[in-house]
């Protein structure tokens, strides 16, 4: 090959095919590349996931250009079949997910640290290493990509040096990926090039000027690019491995045939290049090896039907028939065999044997005959430790299997079938966590970590981020056929956060049609490893939503940074106050909250009669609690009743607003200093605001790193669950008024400040059971003489409530308004659980009916519509 595109930082060129001095010295000066450094550092993150799941989808589209052109060049330069190929293209969807590049970034804990402070177990940050420098074996046409990858998700800058064995697949890479990077916000930031690795000029220059240089290679380049490192550079080198497998004795039959399938996939994928294929396997010795070996050959001759092995060189087909020629010499002294293949050239190779040999690959393997897996420390396996990688083990019991080899050198353990494919994303690579090598972590000390993230990040920055994190969950959605179809029309990606508000409303209704007991049509994966929680009253229809475990974990970091803006810290005793059971979140997303602040947590709940609780309050008189208005009035109207003591300094509510007249018998009869919301939630969407000391009565911050909310023109709110993925919820209306508020805080945090205005739906939520419009509707069709028309107004009656029933007669003809007071009163109560059995739990005072002439409720607008809900609480 003459010649070779090179992209140097966005800009290509045409030259040959080595790079050159001049434009090395150009590119790749440190001042030029801090500068860039600096730049893309700014990217958020999701951004950087959104377009490279984007550049997979374009290489991938087998009708696309990037497909073919792979197809037609790269089975003949590397060698491997087209099969073998195309199933390889067939992980890159997988490999550049969204998902899969969140899981490697799992050791540094959030992925959001790239972008700002997340309070984690501390308040943690990470920056990027600045420039790296990839050097990269062709042995694995993915391998470049992968390790190129790595150093985008971690934001560093990258150059790829990538190997003379594939010249193709690197440079088609970066055009699909110029595809999908529209703006050039990752293209303008790596680079894609070539020279020998006999060039000592450009050596030296990328040894001088690069933060880190990430080396997969052979032993005598890691010598290379030890040799005159600068002592501003840091090299991660990966040299030359080596894999095998063991297989135990007394496996039963369909046990040995299963490690025979998996191994032949071990040794026929990459035709044995990759590290952590298989070139060696280990079995001790039993009445069934035979019958494994038996297995091993039936099960390579099936995988080369499936994948055909292209002709081999001239080296590589002497090497192996010298191989097979050896072998055959130890059989005929009645000690081996040798097994070739009929449908493909592959090779076993069988001895009695506890040494370790190198395959010269192109599917030849050495089965070793051994009485015990403890032989192999015996081996040469000791003297080959630094070459270890992976062994595929084959045991009933695998602890001590597994405790002996490490001794050996290995660091990475599977099952057979599993030694070449992409494995577990999060997982350590050759005993490190490649994640760590590239960036550096921000140590913060003896200073307030809890006036640092997301919540105080310039709104310009943190609008960038939520966008983008925005794109990936609308991405994700469309893995369910509800988002699918409801998002059909929907270009992607959506640039601005003005184009987010064009996208169609979520509402109940939806929820109900399609939710978790209607089809499962709104969640994007299988609901394993998750929670099912329900949403509205325990009268009205039920909506179900679904969170993945790690969700509901995420989701009690943002409700404890919630409580710690509160002021709960480890010097508080807090009683969990909420009710428990019947799906509901309440209890243990606050207990689970509590978690984070180091406080003292005692789970009360409110489930047991007043006169227990107060019996357990006594005990361990906690200075704080946290609870449903209603229940803490209920607490409240008992401890007068049997005249207890008992104080609180702090009282937190949620759930309902507490009127001033409650807030004032609670905070009499308990003595407390402070009362207060403990954040407004839904079970859609959890956590979505919370309050801080500046926060006025139904005030609350935007939970920036956990909702988006917005306020739609009529004034209602319109939440984003930013985290939620398996079921998500976008864009759902609430039910609640809201006013969002333009003036600073004075905390300092720039998340978004909004009151509350009261709700706007169809129920009324009190406190042990809700009032649903449904249910009047039902309760009027049977009263004669009474319309549908009607209105409820709820007030506050010192620390109870009263709740009046306004109807209008079916006409304006004389009608007995007390006998159908009396009427419409008994038919309320017949199917309104609320207002009959609950009313005392409820703190229902007093129930009242007026009967008033038509169209005497005022009607909302030019709709005509009646307000059908006046609720005075708040």
């Amino acid at each position: 090959m003459e010649t070779f595109t090179h992209y140097l930082f966005g800009e290509k060129f045409n030259i040959g095919k080595e790079l050159n001095e001049e434009l090395a010295r150009k590119y790749f000066n440190r001042k030029v590349l801090e500068e860039k450094s600096r730049e893309f550092e700014n990217t958020p993150i999701d951004r950087i996931f959104y377009i490279l799941q984007e550049t997979a989808i374009k290489i991938c589209d087998r009708q696309g250009i990037y497909f073919k052109r792979i197809m037609d060049e790269l089975p003949k330069a590397l060698n491997y079949s087209y099969e073998m190929v195309e199933t390889a293209l067939d992980m890159l969807p997988d490999i550049l997910s969204v998902k899969t590049l969140k899981e490697r970034l799992k050791p540094l804990g959030d992925y959001k640290v790239l972008d700002n402070f997340v309070k984690e177990d501390y308040t943690k940050k990470v920056v990027p290493l600045g420039s790296v420098l990839h050097v990269c074996a062709g042995n694995i046409f993915l391998g470049s990509i992968d390790s190129l990858v790595l150093g985008l998700i971690t934001k560093n800058i990258n150059v790829l040096k990538v190997s003379s064995d594939d010249l193709i697949f690197p440079v088609i890479f970066y055009e699909a990926l110029k595809e999908a990077d529209e703006d050039n916000i990752i293209t303008d930031y790596i680079s894609i090039t070539y020279w020998n690795h006999h060039n000592k000029t450009i050596d030296n220059i990328v040894k001088e000027n690069f933060d880190g240089i990430l080396l997969f290679g052979g032993e005598d380049a890691v010598i290379s690019y030890k040799d005159g490192l600068s002592y501003r550079s840091e090299l991660y080198a990966f040299g030359p491995k080596i894999s095998f497998g063991v297989v135990s004795k007394n496996l039963n039959i369909n046990e040995l045939r299963e490690a025979a399938k998996g191994f032949s996939t071990d040794i026929v994928f990459w035709e044995q290049r990759a590290c952590t294929s298989c070139q060696n396997i280990f079995i001790e010795e039993d009445e069934n090896t035979d019958k494994f070996i038996k297995f091993l050959f039936e099960a390579l001759e099936e995988k080369a039907i499936e994948f055909p092995q292209n002709n081999l060189d001239i080296n590589s087909s002497v090497e192996i028939r010298k191989e097979r020629e050896l072998g055959k010499w130890v059989e005929f002294k009645g000690d081996g065999k040798v097994l070739e293949g009929k449908n493909g050239s592959h090779t076993i190779i069988v001895s009695s044997s506890n040494n370790l040999k190198t395959s010269p690959l192109n599917r030849t393997i050495y089965v070793n005959k051994i009485r015990s897996y403890k032989e192999l420390e015996k081996s040469n396996l000791r003297e080959l430790s630094y070459y270890m990688s992976t062994a595929a083990i084959a045991f009933k019991g695998i602890q001590s299997v597994i405790d002996d080899l490490v001794k050996t050198g290995v660091k990475r353990f599977c099952k057979p079938g599993t030694m070449s494919t992409a494995g577990d994303a999060e997982k350590p690579h050759d005993g490190l966590y490649l994640p760590y090598l590239l960036v550096r972590f921000i140590n913060i000390e003896d200073l307030d970590s809890s006036k640092l993230g997301i919540e105080y990040l310039n709104e310009e920055d943190k609008d960038k981020m939520i966008l983008w994190k925005l794109n990936n969950l609308i991405y994700k959605s469309l893995e369910s056929p509800f988002y699918k179809e409801i998002y059909k029309d929907i270009k992607l990606p959506i640039n601005t956060l003005e184009e987010f508000k064009k996208l169609p409303v979520l509402t109940k209704d939806h929820i109900y049609e399609n939710g978790i007991d209607s089809g499962n049509s709104m969640v994007t994966d299988k609901l394993s490893n998750a929670y099912i929680f329900s949403a509205g009253g325990t009268t009205g229809k039920m909506k179900y939503v679904a969170y993945s475990n790690e969700e509901f974990k995420k989701s009690k970091k943002v409700f404890g940074s919630g409580f710690k803006a509160l002021g709960i810290n480890e010097n508080d005793v807090v009683a969990n106050y909420m009710k428990s059971g019947a799906l509901w979140t309440a209890f243990s997303a606050v207990n689970d909250g509590l978690e984070e602040t180091g406080c003292r947590i005692l789970s009360l709940t409110a489930n047991q009669p007043e006169k227990e609780t107060i019996e357990y309050l006594k005990i361990f008189k906690p200075n704080v609690i946290m609870g449903l208005p209603g229940n803490l009035i209920l607490l409240a109207q008992e401890v007068n009743k049997i005249k207890e003591n008992i104080k609180f300094e702090k009282i937190y509510y949620g759930g309902e607003h507490l009127s001033d007249k409650a807030r004032e018998y609670i905070k009499k009869t308990f003595k407390a200093e402070i009362i207060a919301s403990l954040g407004y939630a839904a079970v859609e969407i959890g956590p979505i605001g919370f309050q801080c000391p500046y926060c006025k009565d139904k005030e609350f911050h935007v939970c920036d790193e956990w909702a988006y909310l917005e306020c739609s023109e009529d004034g209602e709110a319109l939440v984003t669950a930013l985290e939620r993925n398996l079921n998500p919820i976008i864009k759902y209306k609430l039910g609640d008024k809201i006013e969002v508020l333009e003036n600073k805080c004075a905390c300092g945090r720039t998340s978004k400040k909004f009151k509350l205005l009261g709700r706007s739906d169809d129920v009324i939520r009190f406190n042990v059971s809700d009032l649903h419009l449904s249910e009047v509707y039902e309760s009027l069709k049977y009263v004669k003489g009474a319309s549908s028309n009607f209105q409820i107004k709820v007030d506050n009656l010192n620390e109870n409530r009263a709740i009046t029933f306004r109807v209008e007669k079916e006409d304006y003809s004389h009608i007995d308004a007390v006998k159908l007071k009396g009427k419409i009163l008994s038919s309320l109560m017949d199917r309104c659980k609320c207002i009959c059995e609950d009313k005392k739990l409820n703190l229902l005072e007093k129930i009242d009916i007026e009967v008033i002439e038509p169209n005497t409720i005022k009607r909302v607008g030019r709709t005509g519509k009646l307000k059908r809900i006046v609720d005075n609480r708040i």
